[in-house]
């Protein structure tokens, strides 16, 4: 489900920036808009993908997917998650999970130095879906190139409204392409996530 998520929100970011790149010449002055791929580490790893406009380089925009997951904190010390997680590129393993849409307001300040850098003070709201899982039941080993996980458990899931802060350094290298980075943090009553966020900036990133 995710990765479908995933998938239409990315042809969905395409096609608006198909059509900022057909709009009239007086949004063209005026707005950009591009895309932005997020890569994060902190107490939890992940990222996200974002549809990001900035007004008059004054004023940003911005709404995304993002997905974080890190390790139970109720993980059992003998846990194993089994050869077979190998195979399915880690989906089949325990986690704490959280997925999350945002939306964002900032002010944008331009650097002195005109070489395009720009900072992004943003901040907004979020909806979250967290999950994390529980009762934990010990499991029979199965040894081999198949071997699964020695513990069954179900997923508790948690739906939360919260707190999105997300300052950047943007800095386009051309016209159509750059990379930010900065912190992250997502605050919730049941999760919090903070790190260090990289991000690829592609589409109308500069004038």
């Amino acid at each position: 489900m995710t990765k479908v998520c995933i998938y239409k929100l990315v042809a969905f970011l395409v096609f608006l920036m198909f059509l900022s790149h057909h709009s009239s010449g007086q949004i063209k002055q005026d707005y950009l808009i591009y895309s932005s791929l997020k890569g994060n580490l902190g107490n939890y790893y992940g990222g996200g993908i974002t549809l990001d406009l900035i007004h008059k380089n004054k004023y940003s925009f911005g709404i995304g997917f993002y997905e974080h997951d890190k390790k139970p904190g109720n993980l059992p010390t003998d846990y194993k998650k089994g050869a077979l997680s190998l195979l399915t590129m880690g989906e089949g393993v325990a986690r704490d999970n959280v997925q999350s849409v945002s939306l964002t307001l900032g002010r944008v300040f331009l650097s002195k130095s005109n070489s395009g850098i720009r900072y992004n003070l943003k901040a907004g709201v979020t909806y979250s879906v967290s999950k994390t899982p529980a009762n934990w039941v010990k499991l029979n080993e199965s040894g081999g190139l198949l071997s699964m996980e020695n513990y069954s458990y179900n997923y508790k899931k948690y739906r939360e409204i919260g707190i999105i802060i997300n300052p950047t350094i943007d800095i386009p290298l051309f016209k159509f392409l750059g990379f930010s980075v900065g912190p992250y943090s997502f605050l919730n009553l049941k999760t919090i996530s903070y790190g260090i966020e990289i991000t690829t900036i592609i589409g109308c990133v500069k004038r």
